[in-house]
């Protein structure tokens, strides 16, 4: 049981501590209190009353705001709708922002209110997760992990923000593995395990030892293993080494020691590490492994050599979070599983079976993702795919950042283990007792050199610090996150999902002033009545297709369903039907039904969209073929004139086609219900975890998208004029890549209706002007083929990637 038998008091004006090992409880306890994880025994009091209903909503009501280890942000919204999805209110005032973004960060660490969260480095989401939870103006504030990505600057910040907290009366709860920031900040403390409280305990009455002897159930002089007696032979040989932060470092490492690097933040050491790895180049010196040259800035050479690396970032650099364990622990040793170039998979579980044992790593399975486990057991298949490597020398930075005092135990024997099998380890640790107990040697760095080395006895945490004051800058640690500059207009403008149309549009302007001039038939009234009334049908398709892209979900039916209109359009509208408008509402509720029905696939029976929805493909197509096995059945003259009439001097389709572009644009951008399918798209594990439901979301989507085929087929059915099962299944991968050339997200949660509609329009013209240049039409689905992955080449380099942090 995660938590059992849990008693906890936050008191008002007061920051309660929560430490504890990875599994104690700290996760459970936050997600009881934010509403996410249903309560089985026990109660929940807020101001002396029962919380009968403990609901994301509800606690979220209270006042109870929670800062996530792991930022519960939507990476395709931007800060400001972020913050309106976390409130469950209107878009919150820029200025506003601006103002909690500069009380959360110096200068707001450089990140503008409408800034798209996809394109911020992990610091920035921290910064934006706080800056979301005192918009709330909570009452209780639970912190878990808040400093994680900090450096001294921000951290000094953010306990100032706590501390002003506390005056105005809010229960700050802080949970964190970090012992000095506990020991600094908090009022009490809890410590946990097992899911049990063991103490609660005044901070001024106990020291930080005893709270780490608490924790791990052990005492302090137990917490590291027993040092080398004597260094091996010199394994690694660093020779004037020169690159960008650090210059003319020598050093040897030796089989059988544990070396630690240390200095304040950014004096070249991270750098020095990371060009060991082959992660960066050098401008000048060598180094030698086991007798080689390793080549600079060659990453896949080091690994060869016998240099492992490991991140100081778990998740960006460092796991395959969507993975099985199997494949990330045996990602380094590939080739010893492979025979012929055939991986044995009976060879690959076995190994990674054996290796996630001997680390004891807490999973359920070898076939479980690193997403299903906590940060200590993440850290420890990162260390275990590079043990399983057999380095000669193992590079770690960081080795426990972000990890519990059990974990950590762990990981310093293992440790130790491999450097007693004769590996040679070098460690980048900014704790200085963590470098005492661990490490046989450390260098000191400032100013990308080694100023002092300290070894044996003279390993001590005092004399680490002071050799890393005497030659810093005025014994102030540096943020270690590098300054970023705020982002321009042009840049948001560019990674915005308006981008595309001006790219597009200008492609179809070439293409209509060609074939205009090529052809002086193309801007005939007839043709362009006729391209009208096409790129109108297409709209529509393509604007059902985009609700359903929004929030992740593909809708394969929507041609189908187009061309199932036409044929209940031959019945519904024919000439002897005396009510036209009864018929429309008919044909309208029957693809209102085909949306249900993919919803009701998706959310009851748990089926990935697009089985749904290619199952209705094929059905919708044997409707259409059983109810006309010919063409026959005319359609109404009078509907297909009010079809084609025109108002305000344009055809009426194309004009509803616009007025729908404007309204799913409003209901995207400026409606809670928009906003829901944008963040479900987005991240729909983080939108679950903020309260939004599935439920009605993906009925609306699936519901406007069959909605919006069958208006087309209503289109489609003036045009063809007769019932004909042959015709409408074209449109479904015509609008399918109308909205990928419109730079949508194949994910979801990143897409522009306006942006579709030029897509469309592109699309349609791609296939109308083959005839007027004697094309053959086979060249129809090369321009839109060839257009389609150009788009999507471009708009990718143009917008970038997420920043990964700094």
């Amino acid at each position: 049981m995660a938590l059992s038998d849990a008693s906890i008091d936050f008191m008002p004006g007061s920051v309660h501590a929560i430490v504890g090992e990875n599994g104690a409880g700290k996760s459970t306890l936050i997600n009881v209190a934010s509403g996410t994880v249903e309560v089985t025994t026990g109660e929940i009091f807020f101001n002396g009353r029962i919380v009968d209903s403990v609901t994301t909503a509800a606690m979220r009501e209270l006042g109870v705001a929670v800062v996530h280890q792991h930022p519960a942000l939507l990476p395709d919204l931007t800060l400001r709708e972020n913050v309106a999805i976390g409130l469950s209110r209107g878009l919150p005032n820029r200025w506003m922002v601006m103002e909690k973004l500069a009380e959360v960060a110096q200068d707001g660490m450089g990140i503008d209110p409408d800034d798209r969260l996809s394109h911020l480095s992990i610091a920035q989401w921290h910064v934006v997760e706080i800056v979301k939870a005192l918009y709330l103006v909570p009452k209780v504030l639970i912190l878990d992990e808040p400093t994680e990505p900090f450096g001294r600057e921000q951290v000094e910040r953010l306990f100032e923000l706590i501390r002003r907290a506390v005056i105005r009366g809010v229960a700050v709860v802080y949970i964190s593995h970090r012992l000095k920031e506990v020991m600094t900040i908090a009022d009490t403390i809890t410590v946990l395990r097992d899911g049990r409280v063991i103490e609660t305990i005044h901070r001024a009455n106990v020291v930080e030892s005893e709270i780490v002897a608490k924790i791990a159930g052990r005492p302090m002089d137990r917490f590291f293993p027993e040092k080398a007696v004597h260094p091996g032979r010199s394994v690694l040989s660093v020779k004037g080494l020169s690159g960008k932060n650090f210059k003319s470092v020598d050093m040897d490492l030796c089989s059988g020691m544990v070396v630690g690097l240390a200095g304040i933040e950014e004096q070249g050491q991270r750098s020095f590490l990371r060009a060991l790895a082959g992660l960066e180049s050098v401008s000048n010196g060598q180094v030698v492994c086991d007798g080689v040259r390793v080549k600079s800035g060659d990453r896949a050479g080091a690994h060869q050599k016998g240099i492992g690396f490991v991140t100081d970032d778990r998740l960006a650099d460092g796991l395959f979070m969507s993975h099985s364990l199997v494949e990330n622990v045996t990602a380094s040793v590939l080739d010893k599983m492979t025979r012929w170039g055939f991986l044995s998979t009976g060879a690959e579980i076995d190994s990674a079976r054996e290796a996630i044992s001997n680390f004891s790593v807490k999973a359920h399975d070898v076939f479980a993702t690193p997403k299903q486990l906590s940060g200590g057991n993440q850290q420890k298949v990162l260390l275990v795919r590079e043990f399983s490597a057999s380095p000669k020398v193992l590079l770690i930075d960081e080795p426990t950042k972000g990890v519990d005092v059990g974990a950590r135990f762990e990981i310093y024997q293992a440790l130790r283990s491999l450097s007693e099998e004769g590996t040679a380890i070098l460690v980048l640790c900014s704790d200085s007792l963590e470098l005492q107990g661990l490490c046989d040697k450390v260098h000191v760095f400032s100013n990308g050199t080694i100023v002092e080395t300290l070894e044996g006895s003279d390993v001590t945490e005092a004399k680490i610090a002071a050799a890393m004051v005497s030659h810093g800058y005025d014994g102030h640690e540096k943020s270690s996150v590098a300054p970023l500059r705020p982002s321009t207009p042009w840049k948001r403008f560019s990674r915005g999902d308006l981008f595309p149309i001006f790219p597009v549009a200008l492609v179809s302007l070439a293409i209509l002033g060609c074939t205009a001039t090529l052809n002086s038939f193309f801007f005939t009234e007839i043709n362009l009545l006729s391209l009208a009334a096409l790129i109108s049908i297409l709209v529509f398709v393509s604007l059902g297709q985009a609700c359903v892209f929004i929030i992740g979900g593909i809708d394969l039916s929507s041609g189908p369903l187009a061309g199932l209109v036409v044929v209940l359009s031959s019945f519904l509208l024919g000439n002897s039907v005396e009510s036209v408008s009864g018929g429309v509402c008919i044909i309208l509720l029957i693809a209102i039904g085909v949306g249900v029905l993919h919803a009701f696939g998706v959310l009851a029976l748990r089926l990935p969209s697009v089985v749904v929805t290619l199952a209705t493909f094929v059905a919708i197509g044997g409707v259409s073929l059983y109810l006309r096995p010919k063409p026959e059945g005319v359609i109404n003259p009078d509907y297909i004139d009010l079809v084609e009439s025109q108002s305000f001097g344009m055809p009426v389709q194309l004009l509803f086609a616009l007025l729908a572009m404007v309204a799913l644009g409003i209901l995207s951008r400026s409606t809670g219900l928009g906003r829901q399918m944008r963040a479900w798209g987005s991240d729909n594990n983080v939108a679950a975890q903020l309260g939004v439901r599935s439920a009605g979301i993906t009925t609306c989507a699936y519901v406007l998208s069959a909605l919006l085929s069958g208006i087309a087929g209503l289109l489609l059915a003036a045009q063809v004029g007769i019932g004909s099962a042959a015709t409408g299944s074209e449109y479904t991968l015509m609008g399918i890549t109308a909205v990928v050339i419109s730079g949508a997200s194949v994910t979801g949660g990143k897409l522009s209706f306006m942006a579709t509609v030029v897509a469309a329009c592109f699309v349609q013209l791609c296939l109308n002007i083959t005839a007027f240049l004697n094309m053959n039409s086979a060249w129809q689905y090369f321009l839109v083929g060839g257009a389609t992955l150009l788009g999507a080449a471009i708009f990718g380099l143009l917008q970038g990637g997420k920043v990964k942090a700094a």
